[in-house]
């Protein structure tokens, strides 16, 4: 037998995923004041209207 294994990060509670990064969480800001559309979010980002979509599922929104 070698030598035992660290126990992995989730066993330790330590994983929790990508954090969604500052441009993603201006986005959500942005679409949740309602002054902005998934549109109008997609031209602004420079993204596609689909990448916004799965961008707002992930990054919870307030409230």
């Amino acid at each position: 037998m070698g030598k035992p294994r660290p126990a992995p990060a989730c066993a330790k509670g330590k994983l929790r995923g990508k954090q969604p990064d500052r441009q993603s969480r201006e986005l959500r800001r942005m679409y949740d004041t309602g002054d902005y559309s998934v549109r109008d979010l997609a031209e602004v980002f420079s993204v596609s209207r689909p990448t916004i979509y799965r961008t707002l599922q992930r990054v919870p929104g307030v409230g």
